[in-house]
């Protein structure tokens, strides 16, 4: 009797067996999705000072202190008149004003005129006998030299200096017996070795403040991945570079240079070195300090199916009267689509059965409120839609409903940690850059699929800065 019931049993799984369909169906083909959309550029501000004291030299070394021309005379007025000259300077003050340095200084002369008649008869020739002075039997007459240098960034990195000069009289110098004045001849003596001076200066400030070769140097090192932490990498990735109006005080000429950057924070693996960039042309534009910085949570397809069978698997379902039951559960992406595969067995008689691999698809994304990865917009594959013509019960909205409310996965704790990972960033010194910084906020941003797992994008919005380490 016992090997009846067996040969029963068999008999009776044998046509389970042979009554159970296997439809095909294919998986679905997808277009690209969208892209995440580009991320706000960061703006990072980086302080340069340069100390223009030895600039002053120059003007000292190229603008004599004394010119001595008391010897021969000078003839001036067709040669009716003749001049000669003493002349004295002080020390040369120079001070920065916003974006304009000026350079004053005191200078004391004094003249004597003597004018040209022949020689009584029978003497033949010339000669000049004086007639007058200035600054002599008297304090010495004096004149203000100024010059005023308009500073300007160069797309080159270095302030194109363009200085004019002045010269004013407070008592000028004229020959009243002649009614000739004489200061014409010291502004010619004078000019020409101011112009020499302030030339000299000109040059001078673009070579002091020439910071190519340094913004260069951070240029390199925002482009190489700094491991600020054991498993973290930062890469700053600048993309333009820009610098704020001048702030001269004393001798010390101020700014800052404003760095636009797409940053990126990297847990796990560290980051291929980028291509580097040349350095850019200079703008001249406000800075700032606010910065925007990817942060990157990951979920394999692994993990994430492993969670979902675990959610789905054995579930029955009661679609239209027929038994629905999920025998397997696994999900990728493709193209930025997420994909869900559902092995189900439906009891499409009374001893038949249907066996498939249907397909959903959906959006990945992330829900801001809960830091969960989830699937929207969640639907029938239009392949899968297709095969199951006849067996259109299948296509229910309880099935989509479900797959749905399981296809849940949370990614908090990886976005947390990517978080506290910037932080620490934020305060630290690496290959002599320093970076300080607050994060402010924590905002979803979108979902990549690669080639083994979902990648969940946040962005951290705060401030920060960056100094260069001597």
């Amino acid at each position: 009797m016992l090997r009846m019931r067996n040969y029963s049993a068999v008999i009776v799984l044998l046509l389970v067996a042979s009554c159970t369909h296997t439809l095909k169906i294919p998986a679905p083909t997808l277009p690209i999705g969208q892209p995440l959309p580009e991320p706000a550029l960061s703006s990072f501000d980086l302080p340069i000072n340069v100390d223009l004291s030895s600039a002053r030299s120059v003007i000292e070394s190229k603008v004599p202190r004394d010119i001595d021309a008391m010897g021969a005379w000078t003839m001036i007025a067709n040669d009716r008149v003749g001049i000669k000259y003493h002349v004295t300077r002080g020390d040369f003050a120079l001070g920065l004003h916003g974006s304009n340095a000026e350079a004053s200084v005191d200078v004391a002369y004094e003249v004597e005129a003597c004018l040209r008649v022949k020689k009584p008869w029978p003497l033949s020739g010339y000669v000049c006998p004086k007639v007058a002075s200035c600054g002599q039997g008297e304090p010495k007459r004096q004149l203000h030299v100024s010059a005023r240098t308009a500073l300007t960034w160069s797309p080159d990195w270095y302030l194109d200096a363009h200085t004019a000069t002045s010269l004013s009289y407070p008592n000028r110098c004229t020959v009243t017996i002649l009614n000739i004045d004489v200061t014409p001849q010291i502004d010619a003596v004078l000019k020409p070795r101011l112009d020499d001076g302030m030339s000299q200066l000109d040059h001078r400030i673009a070579e002091l403040t020439n910071v190519q070769e340094r913004v260069a140097k951070v240029w390199d090192r925002l482009w190489k991945p700094m491991q600020v932490a054991p498993d973290a990498w930062l890469l700053v990735r600048p993309q333009a570079l820009r610098v704020a109006p001048l702030d001269g005080q004393g001798l010390v000429v101020s700014t800052a240079i404003g760095i636009d950057a797409k940053p990126l924070l990297t847990i796990g693996t560290a980051p291929a070195q980028p291509a580097i960039p040349p350095l850019p042309k200079l703008t001249i534009a406000p800075p700032g300090n606010s910065f925007f910085v990817s942060l990157r949570g990951d979920i394999t397809y692994t993990a994430a199916s492993a969670q979902l069978a675990r959610a789905l698997v054995g579930k029955h379902l009661d679609l239209v009267g027929h038994d629905v039951e999920i025998r397997g559960a696994k999900v990728e992406g493709v193209n930025n689509v997420a994909v869900l595969a559902l092995e189900v067995v439906a009891k499409t008689g009374l001893l038949r059965r249907t066996k498939a691999t249907i397909y959903l698809t959906g959006v990945p994304r992330i829900d801001a409120t809960t830091s969960v990865l989830e699937v929207a917009d969640l639907d029938f594959s239009v392949e899968t839609r297709r095969a199951l013509q006849g067996l259109e019960w299948l296509l229910h909205e309880r099935l989509v409903g479900l797959a749905r409310d399981k296809a849940r996965w949370p990614i908090g704790e990886q976005l947390g940690k990517a978080k506290t990972r910037l932080e620490e960033a934020l305060d630290k010194t690496v290959d002599g850059v320093s970076l300080r910084g607050h994060v402010a906020e924590l905002r979803a941003v979108g979902v990549l699929t690669t080639s083994d797992r979902f990648a969940a994008y946040a962005e951290a919005r705060g401030t920060a800065s960056i100094t260069v380490v001597p």
